[in-house]
């Protein structure tokens, strides 16, 4: 199909391209009362008398001239005003137009298909492989290197990191501990995780489409936001600001994992 879609564009651009060339040139065959004060944008030797024309370049058109050069032997004239009426090629034109949006369309089937496909495949593979791998993670547990993991239980994994940080927060004592405890958990959420569910995108929109995914990724991207800042500020020392951080990002985690189900 991709094939195809390509020899429609190219013929049908061509073809507009040929018309379009045409635009200006108007039949001598119509009636007078239509080309009679036109401008021309050419100029037209007289054949029967050299060194003579018989209409040159910035010349209205007027009835002896359109005789003259009906006389000559002359079939068309370029001047200054379109007119889509008196456009002989304007039907080749609209059908090129046709065939670069059909065109367009067919292509965007193919690869809206070929995405589908490979996704589909890509899906089942990876599920299949995760059942083999019956990879139960714990809440907070960081998915193994080269393990097949779904975005939900990516999803989790990031919720129940930070849900987990959030129960302990009260046993944690110290402002330093705090701190140490929140950078050591979500430094493989930042590096690991959240940029393997960012690189589910194919298999989210093959799933939820592209206006679902929009709207999952609204909500995770500003939970991400959040555990970054929540990381930033034990980095600098100040826990407080990341427990308000973590709060609102368990609460945004929700918001996508809904989106994400249903």
């Amino acid at each position: 199909m991709k094939l195809v879609a390509t020899i429609v564009v190219a013929l049908s651009l061509t073809l507009g391209l040929v018309a379009a060339a045409t635009a200006y040139l108007v039949p001598l065959g119509l009636p007078d009362e239509r080309l009679v004060g036109l401008t021309s944008i050419e100029t037209v030797p007289d054949p029967g008398d050299p060194g003579a024309f018989l209409v040159r370049k910035g010349d209205a058109l007027d009835v002896p001239t359109l005789a003259a050069l009906r006389a000559a032997g002359g079939s068309r004239i370029r001047v200054e005003e379109f007119s889509f009426g008196r456009w002989r090629e304007r039907w080749f034109f609209l059908l090129a137009a046709a065939g670069l949006l059909a065109g367009s369309f067919l292509a965007r089937a193919a690869a809206r298909s070929a995405l589908d496909d490979s996704e589909t495949a890509g899906a089942m593979q990876a599920d299949a492989a995760e059942g083999a791998a019956a990879i139960d993670l714990a809440p907070g547990a960081v998915p193994a290197r080269g393990a097949p993991e779904s975005p939900e239980r990516l999803l989790m994994t990031i919720e129940g990191t930070v849900d987990d940080l959030l129960q302990r927060w009260p046993s944690l004592g110290s402002a330093a501990t705090r701190s140490d405890a929140v950078r050591s958990a979500l430094d493989p959420i930042v590096d690991g995780v959240i940029p393997a569910f960012a690189a589910a995108r194919p298999r989210l929109v093959a799933r939820v489409g592209i206006g679902g995914y929009a709207s999952l990724m609204d909500r995770f991207a500003a939970a991400e936001r959040q555990i970054h800042r929540a990381w930033s500020a034990a980095a600098d020392g100040v826990p407080d600001e990341s427990h308000d951080c973590l709060l609102r990002a368990v609460h945004l985690l929700e918001e996508a994992r809904a989106r994400l189900t249903g």
